[in-house]
């Protein structure tokens, strides 16, 4: 929905079209006219609001001469009242026509019943005179009704109108205009929202706009992007050439964007920015919005659902506009397209999704009566019918909102367990964890209850909705939250559950554990003790090879290796059916894994792009392979693609909140970085891989704390602690101030050690790899790391 912003411009009528600006738009000031003039660069801006007149401008422009030349002004003047001096011919000639009725009664009532035909005053004879005076008579009756309809005071305006048709008006703008600009006052006009599809502002195009162009005059437009066709069109049809267009290059925004300035909006754009308030969380509970943290940690703030929306416009739009308004009212989508790109009133929020914008804190605040009072009528509707709602609702901030509304509801009511129910299907079809991580308490809480009301969700929720929960909760690192929902669904559903724990502690690291786990289940299923479906033995299967594989468990390669060579035989036995995309997506990732272990960068990007070309992926699924694909390219020394790759995947894991992995993909686009810096010669370059190195292994230790992992954190300790001691020799700072975080990365070691894990993969990469790349470092072993001192 976020287009580009224009400039193009035509040589042959001087004329320049900006759109998707309309935000700058200068803010009319108390009982200023709309009409600015820089003198230094000629130029007049002229900025219309929707019930600006074209009387406005002309009189801006007649003050603007009269400042500079009094004796042309007053010419001016009169010509601009003449057709007030006008005014004199109906007043005399109903005067005269009265005084005759009145003066000479006695021969109107000769003519009229005995038929005199004398000579009158005039030197007429009576038939003729009467004539003459019908005919006056018909003539200022139907010119100047106001006369005798007693709306006087509307007869000067009447009479105006009268000599102010369009061309009138073209002829004296194209006067004033012509005159500034031969006396070099002014040489440019720009005309900000000129709005030529607004009947209303008709004389803009029919008047004003061929006026400057008679004038010779530069003339800029500033419209709305969508009006782009329409304006050239305009100018099309008033020449007969075919005119060319020429794109020119925009300045730089330097500002921030911010919301153009209310006036300039109609009456039902106001009423309808009521409804995207009313629509977005900032009418969320006051509870539910005093949350801590920002849109990356998955507090939304004045968030807006265009869906719900258009569902509460099209449902109420004759009791939200006036009749007026609704002739006026255009497509929804365009709307919103204006808001982000030319009004500045909606900003980007939610990632890989176009149904939830951030609204601009300044309308919530000029709504927010409109908002809170008198807009109820559509929380009852909410309330009333959630039901046929969640079919054509399916973005986070509409299901927070129909959420809010049923709180005070017990979760055994129908309509709150609906609401339950919907957000939880929401937040898995798109994939933000993170909101339900934010949010979970609030929709499932009761202000009548105490207790922790997750147990009693579980219960109720339905065994789908709470295996996709269990999803939710393991990749939102809500461990704790999985492991309950766990032990719900393995009474229904043991290989679920078990499996589902076994991942779990997969997860926080335990990796052997996780592995023993899927083993047993693996040897029941051998000795024939249980049954397993093929999908089920895939599943199973991938995960004990994705275990080890993860947790590098040397003494279990060669048996990883055979349990992911089993899977893939079976599932690629299915031949006449779709396989699963989700499971043949995870094998070729572990595949990839396996060959980077195993020292076969070439295999692993095979295998990644393999999976890459497997249609349906999720954005979990896709970030990973991103990340991945970056590792290998890292061990193939082709740092910048690992570094891209990398970025990208941690930015998808970012945007949907996926806490689980995140840290895991800082680490190694942390490791990458470092690398890419340590191998260039450019001192600026190499400060900022390190910089970028700092950011990402600091920010998934922070995940770690929330979260309790400890999955990789050995790497992103040291990779932290290597890239601000480079950054601090490059600051010329005291090498002593980075000793806090070698000490965090020794405390790291020492545990590892004394937990008989010193020879593991991890600590031989914190060592042997990273540390490896310090020239001030000169060990090869975890004792010499441990003995090293600043």
């Amino acid at each position: 929905m976020k287009e580009k912003d224009f400039s193009v411009y035509n040589r042959d009528l001087n004329v320049r079209i900006d759109g998707g600006r309309l935000w700058q738009a200068p803010v009319k000031k108390t009982n200023a006219t709309g009409f600015e003039l820089e003198e230094e660069s000629q130029k007049v801006s002229i900025h219309l609001y929707p019930d600006d007149k074209f009387l406005d401008v002309q009189d801006a422009l007649f003050e603007l001469i009269r400042q500079r030349n009094w004796f042309y002004y007053v010419v001016l003047q009169l010509k601009k009242r003449i057709p007030s001096l006008l005014l004199l011919i109906p007043i005399a000639l109903t005067v005269a026509f009265i005084g005759f009725i009145t003066v000479w009664g006695d021969l109107v009532i000769n003519w009229v019943f005995l038929g005199g035909n004398d000579p009158t005053v005039f030197g007429l004879p009576m038939n003729e005179s009467a004539v003459v005076y019908a005919v006056v008579a018909i003539l200022i009756i139907y010119f100047f009704p106001v006369l005798f309809t007693g709306e006087q005071e509307g007869f000067i305006q009447a009479l105006n109108e009268r000599f102010s048709n369009r061309e009138v008006l073209r002829k004296r703008f194209g006067l004033l205009l012509t005159f500034l600009r031969e006396k070099e006052y002014v040489s440019t006009v720009e005309i900000w929202n000129p709005d030529l599809a607004n009947e209303e502002h008709d004389w803009v195009g029919k008047s004003l706009i061929p006026a400057l162009l008679d004038a010779q005059l530069a003339v800029v437009l500033h419209i709305r992007i969508d009006e782009q066709r329409l304006v050239e069109n305009y100018f099309q049809k008033r020449v007969d050439t075919i005119l060319e267009w020429d794109e020119i290059p925009l300045e730089k925004i330097k500002e921030t964007i911010h919301p153009i300035a209310y006036d300039y909006l109609e009456t039902w754009e106001k009423s309808l920015l009521a409804v995207y308030a009313f629509a977005s969380t900032a009418n969320l509970p006051a509870h539910w919005r005093n949350l801590e943290g920002n849109l990356n940690d998955g507090v939304l703030t004045n968030v807006v659902s265009l869906p719900l929306v258009k569902t509460l416009v099209n449902r109420f739009k004759e009791r939200l506009f006036s009749e007026e308004d609704l002739s006026k009212l255009i497509s929804l989508d365009l709307f919103a397209s204006r808001c982000i790109n030319d009004y500045g009133i909606l900003a980007p929020s939610l990632r890989y999704t176009s149904d939830v914008w951030t609204l601009a804190p300044s309308i919530i605040e000029l709504e927010r009566e409109e908002m809170e009072e008198d807009m109820k009528f559509m929380t009852s509707y909410l309330q009333r019918e959630i039901e046929d709602l969640q079919v054509s609702l399916d973005d986070p901030v509409a299901a927070l909102r129909l959420s809010s509304i049923q709180e005070k509801e017990s979760i055994y009511n129908e309509d709150r367990l609906t609401a339950i129910r919907f957000f939880v299907q929401v937040i898995y079809t798109s994939e933000q964890y993170k909101i339900l991580k934010q949010y979970w308490d609030l929709v499932i809480g009761s202000d009548k209850e105490s207790k922790d009301m997750n147990e009693d969700v579980y219960r109720i929720i339905g065994v789908d909705l709470l295996l996709n929960l269990a999803t939710i909760f393991e990749r939102a690192a809500m461990y704790d939250n999985a492991y309950l929902a766990l032990d719900y669904i393995e009474r229904i559903f043991p290989f679920r559950g078990k499996v589902g724990k076994a991942r779990i502690q997969e997860r926080q690291g335990n990796f052997e554990t996780a592995v023993l786990n899927m083993l047993s289940i693996r040897k029941d299923w051998q000795e024939k003790k249980i049954r397993l479906e093929d999908h089920s033995l895939i599943d199973l299967k991938l995960n004990i090879a994705w275990a080890i594989v993860s947790g590098r468990l040397e003494a279990r390669r060669a048996e990883g290796r055979n349990v992911i060579e089993e899977a893939k035989a079976l599932l690629y036995s299915k031949f006449d059916t779709i396989r699963n995309n989700d499971q043949t997506i995870r094998l070729h990732n572990i595949l990839a894994n396996y060959e980077e272990w195993e020292g076969n960068p070439d295999g692993a990007i095979l295998n990644y792009d393999k999976a890459l070309q497997i249609p349906g992926i999720s954005q979990s699924g896709l970030s990973n392979l991103l990340v991945n694909k970056g590792i290998a390219l890292r061990q193939m020394k082709k740092l910048k693609e690992g570094a891209y790759y990398g970025e990208e995947g941690v930015t998808i894991k970012t945007a949907i909140g996926d806490a689980d992995q995140l840290p895991i993909a800082q680490h190694n686009l942390a490791q990458t970085c470092l690398e890419l810096a340590f191998s260039l010669s450019n001192q600026a370059a190499r400060k900022v891989y390190f910089e970028v190195a700092a950011k990402h292994a600091q920010d998934g230790l922070k995940i770690q704390v929330r979260t309790g992992s400890v999955k990789k954190r050995g790497q992103l300790l040291t990779e932290y602690f290597i890239a601000i001691f480079e950054l601090a020799k490059w600051q010329q700072e005291e090498q002593y101030a980075c000793s806090s975080a070698l000490q965090q990365v020794q405390d790291w070691l020492q545990k590892e050690k004394e937990a008989g894990r010193s020879e593991t993969y991890d600590c031989r990469v914190v060592v042997g790899e990273l540390l490896a790349m310090l020239k001030e470092f000169k060990g090869t072993t975890i004792d010499e790391a441990l003995a090293w001192h600043l």
